[in-house]
């Protein structure tokens, strides 16, 4: 074998069935691999050892070598991880890709902090983003000017970071990232020694650690999800994924990764684990609900790219090495991405998914699944273009929405749902409801005389609201308004200044006003605001409803067109 190959001088390349050339070993552990997991039958030309390749070679052996060139030449994302980040483990048997703390600016406190990381002070840099250039000396036919040499998809990134947080939380045997091998390879790496396995007997213990629930935390966390209730077409029904005898979740899809991610996770976490791994869980979904929004600031993102590196180096300190695979390390590169090419919204998989669900109903005929989605898109082809010269057609494909507005000549906007009651407002309640409309509304101000009528549902702008004495499987009953308002800083200050207020509620009643000629929808809500009954902890805002008294007891009217539909989750059974 050629060392000098190897690009090592006391190492070479594993060609063994688990490294299969991609990583370097000493020698003795390099015939340990070979002897356990046999050498890889695919390698059949030992091309990375000094034997050279001839034109009489197969191809795919060149395909082969070609792209382990590709992938040494251009690594994750342009990372030249070889002499930083990367790190076999022996134990758990893959790759590790620690050293976040490298990303850092020279400064940065958390630098120093040995205890927390490797037990030694970081004065590296981080690894280098190589450029086009840098590539084409190993690959002549790339892109020079290429700043992106490939697209990350934040979908799948984000499904694998969700379902290893999970597993690890519920500790899922098979699935956690902690572990008998874990903790070996800790202690083969000499760090964090109070974690390291200990002995007693025959049998091998393992300390607990701050980031894996008990057994009462597990069935509260699953609680909180099986329980959760999710306003309409928000996404599916997280109860069906949660096994509350196993305290485990299962069947994930990639779209209930992305809800769990952006809002659902921190919910269920909150005051389960200790102040530290909870705060780094909490900033990782809060990066990836901003990185995920439709409108993108650059220097926002700039922003969120150093954020995520101190969450993951944060992360670093609680959870193990065998935690941190390859794409917990891609959510480094993730805000760089947004930068250069825009939002991810326009470069992620679920369209493509989404596509293919449409092409797999095209199937009849499971023996030739390809002729039958040719024969079926070809048809669908032919009558959208024939419909393009007649008149009066029906477009194919086209779903009406399942929360869509009705034009209506009547109703000003949106459309009730469900059945129609006649009811009679007080004449308190009417002055008041009619006094709102005519400060908000200029079109029935010749009106006076008015009818009421009250809905238990109610469609407008693309959402669906209930009240909140309706039992469903969905939450629409929450709602959330933003006024301008005078306020002032206390009790004693006389000075006044506008200000933006928000109250959040529920939908007590859902009133329509007719006034011959239009009909005006409104809601009858409970509200509160900061402080009466709402207040935020660790970026989750808390509300009560069963205070005193409402803030706005005297006032609760909401035209239908200014609520903001949000849903709301207990923290326990006691909590209102």
């Amino acid at each position: 074998m050629s060392e000098k190959l190897a690009g090592y001088p006391e190492k070479l390349l594993c060609p063994c069935k688990v490294c299969r050339n991609l990583c370097h070993q000493c020698i003795n552990i390099l015939y340990e691999h070979l002897v356990i997991y046999e050498i890889d039958p695919t390698y059949k030309i030992w091309f990375h050892h000094g034997e050279e390749l001839s034109r009489d070679d197969d191809v795919e052996t060149m395909e082969t070598f070609d792209s382990y060139n590709l992938f040494r030449a251009t690594n994750i994302d342009g990372c030249d991880f070889e002499s930083h980040l990367e790190e076999w483990l022996n134990h758990s048997v893959k790759f590790s890709y620690r050293g976040h703390w490298k990303f850092l600016k020279e400064d940065h406190p958390f630098r120093s902090k040995r205890s927390w990381f490797d037990g030694e002070v970081e004065h590296g840099n981080p690894p280098r983003i190589m450029n086009g250039t840098t590539i084409a000396e190993h690959l002549k036919d790339f892109v020079n000017e290429l700043y992106v040499h490939h697209n990350m998809d934040v979908m799948h990134i984000e499904k694998n970071v969700c379902e290893s947080i999970c597993n690890t939380l519920l500790d899922v045997a098979g699935k956690s990232k902690d572990g008998l091998k874990a903790r070996l390879d800790l202690q083969h790496m000499g760090i964090r020694s109070a974690l390291h396995p200990q002995e007693k007997g025959t049998r091998t213990y393992l300390p607990t650690v701050l980031h894996t629930l008990s057994k009462l935390e597990k069935e509260l966390f699953c609680k909180r999800l099986f329980s959760l209730k999710v306003p309409d077409g928000y996404s599916s029904n997280i109860r069906n994924f949660v096994s509350m005898e196993q305290c485990k979740l299962m069947g994930l899809k990639s779209h209930d990764c992305h809800i769990l991610m952006k809002q659902l996770l921190p919910v269920a976490i909150k005051g389960l684990m200790p102040l530290g791994p909870r705060d780094a869980i909490i900033r990782l979904c809060i990066f990836f609900n901003q990185i995920c929004q439709r409108v993108l600031d650059r220097e926002s993102i700039m922003a969120l790219e150093n954020d995520v590196i101190e969450t993951l180096c944060l992360l670093e300190r609680f959870f193990p090495p065998s935690f941190f695979d390859v794409m917990i390390h891609l959510v480094v590169h993730i805000g760089r991405e947004a930068r250069l090419c825009g939002s991810v919204q326009f470069r992620w998989m679920y369209p493509f998914e989404r596509h293919m669900k449409i092409l797999k109903d095209y199937v009849r005929n499971r023996a030739r699944p390809e002729g039958c989605i040719a024969e079926c898109y070809l048809a669908d082809e032919c009558v959208n273009f024939c419909n393009e010269f007649t008149d009066h057609s029906i477009e194919l494909n086209t779903k009406e929405g399942r929360n869509e507005e009705w034009s209506n000549d009547v109703i000003l906007e949106g459309r009730p749902i469900y059945r129609r009651k006649e009811i009679i407002l007080t004449d308190e309640l009417l002055e008041i409801a009619h006094r709102y409309i005519l400060l908000n509304t200029s079109v029935v101000e010749p009106f006076l005389k008015k009818h009421a009528a009250s809905y238990t549902g109610y469609i407008i702008n693309g959402q669906r609201f209930h009240v909140h004495d309706i039992e469903k499987s969905t939450q629409n009953s929450g709602v959330s308004i933003e006024v301008t308002t005078m306020c002032r800083s206390s009790a004693k200050d006389v000075s006044q200044v506008p200000n933006l207020v928000s109250y959040y509620g529920v939908i007590r009643e859902i009133i329509l006003l007719d006034y011959y000629i239009v009909q005006i929808p409104i809601f009858k809500c409970e509200l509160e605001n900061v402080p009466n009954g709402v207040r935020v902890e660790d970026s989750l805002t808390l509300v009560n409803l069963h205070q005193s008294q409402w803030s706005v007891g005297r006032y609760p009217f909401i035209l239908a067109s200014q609520a903001k539909q949000v849903f709301y989750s207990r923290e326990h059974d006691s909590s209102n």
